[in-house]
């Protein structure tokens, strides 16, 4: 059964929409519906900022507002991202241990359906629900729904207004906070989910003003916070795990194209690809001398560069993209002298040296950065995609 009015947050209409009782009801009812017969399933009803508007079989042991506030806001992020792709309809799905599920799916253009349950089967049974009477009497409900009143409109920040390391910095916020919320529930407190909650607020308000420095602080310094509450240590340096993850990757590369060019080649090739590179990343490529027919000297060039730029954290923003860059020429080389199975080949052995530092890159904030560029050459897909 539902959860009465009175006892939920939204109880007070205080969201995108203002619902008459008669309405509640029907939603209330439609909701059991939903997820009527789904194993260890649960349904919440949220407006577009992630207020509670209705719960259906309430789960226990999970932060219910945390969670609709961290849905929206993901949903929110990929929205943008998803407008720029040129897609106007998509859902999401999340796929956690022991089978868990959490599928977000838009209602009218005005509420999110954040539904928890487990089961890929359960997840094609909620889907035809969506799609048939159920999902249709829903949205209708939610477009009749009352505007609340409203002194200033809701901000509105359009793709090309958002700066490209910003974009990258609050996806990276959403998805360490998605892995904790997913891999230790237990320890969002309710004092973590309001101090949450109140930066997502801030975040909104700098955004609106268009105050970028303002927002990358919040999101760094929520970041900072969150680590530390959750005692996760960022004692390592950045670059000690970005050497090794790249000097992994090279070293397959590099032995990869070693069966199809000589050394002499691979000296030339090296030398056309500092000249390129150091024009387009001249912190990162200060000397030729890294690059050899032997391979990257990947810890040279980080110290070089520190020499430039003595903040890590600040490096690392910047010798990702580097890095990156150097990949994508060696996967055109690999490209001309394999073909597309040998490149493709190639991007799968890095995509997994990729995924056993995922972990080590989260507290950094750099897991959806590393790497991003050569997971998107044309003609090819990331892996599992």
């Amino acid at each position: 059964m539902s959860v009465p009015a009175a006892q939920m947050p939204g109880a007070d209409a205080n969201f995108g929409f203002i619902l008459s009782p008669p309405q509640r009801q029907r939603v209330a009812r439609i909701l059991d519906g939903m997820v009527d017969g789904l194993a260890q399933s649960s349904g919440v009803l949220t407006d577009r900022a992630g207020r509670i508007v209705e719960i259906a079989r309430k789960p226990v042991g999970v932060q219910l507002p945390a969670i609709s506030a961290l849905a929206a806001g993901c949903f929110a992020t990929t929205a943008e991202l998803a407008k720029e792709l040129g897609e106007e309809e998509y859902a999401l799905q999340f796929q956690h241990e022991n089978d868990q599920q959490v599928y977000i799916w838009p209602v009218a253009d005005r509420a999110l359906l954040v539904v928890m349950l487990r089961g890929s089967a359960a997840i094609e049974t909620l889907e035809g629900r969506l799609n048939g009477t159920m999902g249709q009497e829903l949205a209708g409900v939610i477009k009749e729904a009352r505007e609340p009143m409203k002194a200033v409109p809701p901000p509105r920040i359009t793709p090309p207004e958002l700066p490209v390391e910003l974009r990258q910095r609050t996806r990276a916020l959403t998805a360490l906070i998605m892995d904790l919320q997913a891999k230790r529930p237990k320890e969002f407190t309710t004092e973590i989910n309001a101090g949450l909650l109140h930066s997502r607020e801030s975040l909104v308000q700098a955004l609106s003003k268009r105050d970028w420095r303002r927002a990358w602080e919040i999101c760094e310094g929520t970041r900072q916070w969150l680590l530390s509450v959750m005692h996760l240590s960022t004692a390592q340096d950045v670059g000690q795990v970005l050497i090794r993850l790249y000097r992994d990757v090279f070293n397959q590369m590099n032995a990869s194209i070693a069966t199809a060019a000589s050394p002499e080649r691979m000296k030339i090739l090296y030398a056309s690809f500092w000249r390129f590179l150091a024009r387009q990343h001249p912190t990162v490529f200060v000397s030729e001398r890294f690059l050899t027919p032997a391979g990257v000297d990947v810890p040279g060039l980080w110290e070089a560069a520190r020499g430039k730029v003595p903040d890590s954290m600040a490096l690392a923003v910047q010798f990702v993209p580097a890095m990156d860059g150097l990949v994508r020429e060696l996967l055109r080389v690999i490209y001309l002298s394999k073909g597309k199975e040998g490149r493709d080949a190639a991007i799968a052995g890095a995509s997994a040296i990729l995924k056993t530092y995922n972990l080590e890159l989260l507290p950094y904030g750099l897991e959806s950065l590393a790497g991003r560029e050569w997971l998107l050459i044309p003609g090819t897909a990331a892996p599992g995609a």
